[in-house]
C-alpha cells in the first residue's frame, strides 16, 4: 500500500484482519499471492472517522501513521532506497571512497508519543559501507588462479567470513534486497544453473527466469553466478554476480574511512536539518500538514541531571563525585579513577585468587615479543592488585599441545591465548578449557602493539613517527588487557555504595542468536549488609531459540538458580530490587519475573515488603533519538554524562556518554520503560546511570551500560562465538 499507492496504514487493534488507512477517499482493491498463499485487501466501504490523540486509539495509531506517511514521501519523492528495513534510507551515492570501500549515508526514522507535546518524528544519520565492486569482480572466471585466490580472499575479509558470519549482501537488480552469502562454484554460469522453479513455474536456467523477468536488462550466458539466501526463503537461489555487492561491516574498514561513521553534534545537527528541508513541502501528504520549525527542545522540567556517585577503592581511599555539572569536572572525575586505582590497589581480591597465569603463543610469534608481552601483562596485574602473579609461557606449535599443558596445571584460573581470528580456535580453547577463563588477544593486534613500543607510532599531528606515542599506544594496550583479566578472576577494582534507589539490579538478555539467555546480578548497599557489594552472572542454554521469548517456567528457575549460586552462611534480604529486561519483556517473561520475587521472598533472598520494579532498557533505541546541548550562540555539542529527558510517564532517555568523555561522534543514549506499576523510570535511570560508572574495563572513559548489561553482553557473546564452526 504504502509503495504503490502512496498511503500509510497499520493493523487496527482488537479488530483482526482490519487495516486502519490514512485517506479520506475509497481503499483501492487489490491481491498478493505467494507459493503457498493469497492474501486479498477490500475496502470495508465504512464511513471515514476523524482520528485524534485524545484515545487510546488515536495515541497508539496516529505516531504510527505518520512515521508510514513519512515512509511514503521518502519512497515516492527522494532518490533515497532501502535494504534491511522500511525504516532505514540509504543515499544513491556515495559520499567517500577508499580502498574499494565506498561510505553511503544513511538515514533512520521514527515517531512516537511525547506526554504534553504529541506527536515526535525522529530521524537519525549514519553511515554505511558497501563494497565498491559487484561480485563478478571477485569471482571474475578470466582471472588467473592466483588474482583469483586473492580477490576471493579479500572478499571473504570484507564481509568478516573469518568471524564467522553469514555475510551480508546487497542484491540490487530490482531494487534493493538484503540477501547472506552461501558460495560461488567456479564454471556456474547463468545459463549452467540448471532448472529454476519460482513460484509454481519452472525455468531451464537462471538466464531464462532472467530473460523473462527483467527483459529489459542485459544478461549474458556466460556471467558468473553466485548463491546467496534471503530471508524467509528456505533454500539459496543463483543470482548474477554483477548484481550482488558486499556490505562491509565497520571492523574491516580501512583507517581513512573510520573517522566518517563517528558524526558531530554540529554535523549531525546540520545534515538533518538539510534532510528534513528536502522534504518539504507536506512531508506527510495528507495525513498531517507538517511539523513544527526547528528540533524538539525539551523544557527544563523535562531534563533531570542524573548524579554522579562516590566510588570506593583499597585502603577505603574514597572517590568523591565532581563538584559541579561540567564537561571538565567530569572528566577529571574518569582520570582520577585510573590514577587513584593504581595509587591505592583493588577494593577487592578474592583470597582463593589463582596465582598463575598462563600465556599461550604459537611458535610463529617471536618468544622474546612473547614474554615482553607476558611480562608486562602480570606486572600490571600485580601493580593493580598488590598480589604477586607467576606467568607461565606456554609455546605452542597446535592448539591442543597449549591445551593439554595448562591442563596439567594445579588449579584453574585464567589463561591469556594468542590466536588468529578463526573463530573456530576460540571454540576449540574455550570448549576443552571448559573450568577456565580463556582471555584472548589476536596475533595480529599483539604484533601492531609490539611494533608501536619499539618503532613509535604516526603521530597526524605532527607529521612524524612518535616514540613517545607508541609506548603510550603500548601501556594502553597492557592496561586494559590486565584489566580484563583481574575482571575474569573476581577482583572489584572499585564499588559503589547503592545502586541509585536500589540495593540490587537484575538483568535478563537473550543473546542475538536466541540459543542463550543470561542473567547478571549487581548487590550494591551498605558494607555491614552480607554480601555488601557484588556481581553475579549466570547463562543457560535457551530450548527454543526460534522464539525472542523465555519460557516462564524456566526464567524463574535461572533466576533462582543464580540467587543460590551467591547464598553464604548469611545472605541479608534485599530491600529493593531492580529487574532490567534487555528490549522487552515479552510473552510471558512477567509472570516468571513475577513467580521468581515469590519464590526469593519465601527463601529469604527478598525481604517481606521489598520494593521490586521492572524497566525495559532499550540498548538500541526502538526509535532513532539522539540528544545534544545548544549554546547561547547556536553551537551544538554532546550533552552532559548523566544527562536524562522525560520522554513520556513511563519512558526517560538517558546519556550515560557525553560531552566529558566522548571524543568523536554524538552520544548514543538509551530508553528506559516502565514495565511495572508504580515504576518511577527516573528512578531506574539514575540506578543504570550509577551501575555504569562501574567502568573497570576503561576507567577513563564513560561506559554507556550498567555493569550487569555488560557483563550480560560479553558472556553471550562468548556462547555464540564458542558455537561457531569452521566455514568452509
Amino acid at each position: 500500500m504504502r509503495r504503490q499507492y502512496g498511503l500509510a496504514a497499520v493493523p487496527m487493534p482488537d479488530r483482526d484482519p482490519v487495516l486502519l488507512v490514512a485517506t479520506v477517499g475509497p481503499v483501492p482493491s487489490f491481491t498478493m499471492e505467494g507459493d503457498d498463499w493469497e492474501l486479498t485487501v477490500t475496502d470495508a466501504s465504512e464511513s471515514p472517522q476523524r482520528l485524534t490523540l485524545n484515545n487510546s486509539l488515536g495515541q497508539k495509531c496516529v505516531p504510527e501513521l505518520i512515521e508510514r506517511a513519512l515512509l511514503a514521501t521518502l519512497d515516492r519523492r527522494t532518490e533515497l532506497w532501502t535494504l534491511d528495513s522500511p525504516r532505514k534510507w540509504y543515499e544513491p551515492h556515495l559520499f567517500k571512497q577508499e580502498a574499494g570501500i565506498a561510505a553511503y549515508r544513511r538515514y533512520e526514522i521514527g515517531a512516537f508519543m511525547l506526554d504534553g507535546v504529541g506527536v515526535g518524528v525522529s530521524a537519525d544519520v549514519g553511515t554505511a559501507f558497501f563494497a565498491e565492486h559487484p561480485l563478478s569482480y571477485y569471482f571474475d572466471p578470466t582471472l588467473v588462479s592466483v588474482e583469483r585466490y586473492q580477490r576471493v580472499a579479500e572478499f571473504l575479509r570484507l564481509i568478516d567470513r573469518q568471524e564467522g558470519q553469514k555475510g551480508t549482501l546487497d542484491y540490487f537488480l530490482h531494487g534493493h534486497q538484503k540477501c547472506y552469502y552461501v558460495d560461488a562454484p567456479e564454471g556456474i554460469t547463468c545459463s549452467t544453473t540448471g532448472t529454476i522453479k519460482v513460484k509454481g513455474k519452472t525455468f531451464a536456467s537462471l538466464l531464462q527466469y532472467l530473460h523473462e523477468m527483467a527483459p529489459r536488462t542485459t544478461i549474458r550466458d556466460d556471467e558468473p553466478v553466485v548463491r546467496v539466501s534471503f530471508p524467509n526463503i528456505e533454500r539459496p537461489v543463483w543470482v548474477p554476480a554483477r548484481f550482488v555487492r558486499a556490505r562491509v561491516m565497520n571492523d574491516q574498514v580501512p583507517d581513512p574511512l573510520k573517522p566518517v561513521d563517528k558524526i558531530a553534534p554540529p554535523e549531525r545537527r546540520q545534515l538533518l536539518q538539510q534532510f528534513w528541508t528536502s522534504l518539504e513541502p507536506r512531508p506527510l501528504g495528507s495525513v498531517a500538514s507538517g511539523f513544527y520549525d526547528g528540533f524538539w527542545r525539551p523544557p527544563d522540567d523535562r531534563v533531570v541531571h542524573l548524579m554522579m556517585v562516590p566510588l570506593e577503592f583499597a585502603q577505603g581511599r574514597r572517590l568523591a563525585p565532581p563538584s559541579e555539572l561540567s564537561p571538565a569536572t567530569y572528566k577529571r572525575n574518569f582520570k582520577n579513577r585510573l590514577t587513584t586505582l593504581q595509587e591505592v590497589g583493588c577494593f577487592h581480591v578474592p583470597p582463593t585468587v589463582p596465582h598463575i597465569i598462563p600465556c599461550a603463543h604459537p611458535e610463529t610469534l617471536d618468544a622474546k615479543a612473547a614474554a615482553d608481552f607476558a611480562g608486562a601483562l602480570v606486572q600490571k596485574i600485580k601493580d593493580l592488585t598488590r598480589v604477586e602473579f607467576t606467568v607461565r609461557p606456554v609455546e605452542y606449535r597446535t592448539l591442543g599441545d597449549a591445551i593439554e599443558q595448562i591442563r596439567r596445571l594445579p588449579e584453574p584460573g585464567v589463561a591469556v591465548f594468542v590466536l588468529d581470528k578463526e573463530p573456530a580456535a576460540y571454540h576449540q580453547v574455550a570448549f576443552q578449557l571448559d573450568s577456565w577463563r580463556v582471555k584472548r588477544i589476536t596475533e595480529h593486534v599483539l604484533r601492531e602493539h609490539l611494533d608501536a613500543s619499539r618503532h613509535g607510532t604516526w603521530d597526524r599531528r605532527r607529521g612524524v613517527r612518535s616514540k613517545e606515542a607508541g609506548h603510550a599506544k603500548w601501556t594502553s594496550f597492557v592496561t586494559m588487557n590486565a584489566l580484563d583479566i583481574i575482571q575474569q578472576l573476581d577482583v572489584v577494582p572499585w564499588r559503589i555504595d547503592s545502586a541509585g534507589p536500589y540495593e540490587a539490579q537484575l538483568v535478563i538478555d537473550v543473546g542475538h542468536d536466541r540459543r542463550h539467555v543470561s542473567l547478571s546480578l549487581l548487590i550494591a548497599r551498605a558494607k555491614e549488609l552480607s554480601p555488601g557489594f557484588g556481581i553475579y552472572t549466570a547463562t543457560q542454554r535457551k530450548p527454543d531459540p526460534k522464539r525472542e521469548s523465555i519460557n516462564p517456567t524456566l526464567l524463574s528457575d535461572h533466576v533462582l538458580g543464580l540467587f543460590d549460586q551467591i547464598r553464604r552462611r548469611r545472605f541479608d534480604p534485599l530491600s529493593s530490587l531492580l529487574v532490567m529486561r534487555d528490549g522487552l519483556l515479552v510473552g510471558e517473561e512477567r509472570k516468571g519475573v513475577e513467580d521468581a520475587m515469590i519464590r526469593l521472598r519465601d527463601q529469604g533472598f527478598l525481604a517481606s515488603g521489598a520494593r521490586i520494579e521492572m524497566v525495559d532498557l532499550h540498548k538500541t533505541t526502538l526509535k532513532p533519538v539522539r540528544a545534544w546541548e545548544v549554546n547561547v550562540h547556536e553551537e551544538a555539542t554532546n550533552a552532559l554524562e548523566g544527562t536524562a529527558v522525560k520522554l513520556a510517564e513511563d519512558s526517560v532517555l538517558v546519556v550515560t556518554t557525553g560531552g566529558a568523555t566522548l571524543t568523536q561522534g554524538t552520544a548514543d543514549p538509551i530508553v528506559v520503560v516502565s514495565n511495572s506499576s508504580p515504576t518511577l523510570p527516573v528512578d531506574a535511570a539514575q540506578s543504570i546511570f550509577a551501575g555504569a560508572q562501574l567502568n573497570w574495563s576503561s576507567p577513563a572513559v564513560a561506559q554507556r551500560l550498567p555493569l550487569p548489561f555488560k557483563r550480560t553482553d560479553e558472556e553471550l557473546v562468548a556462547r555464540a562465538a564458542q558455537e561457531v564452526r569452521r566455514i568452509s
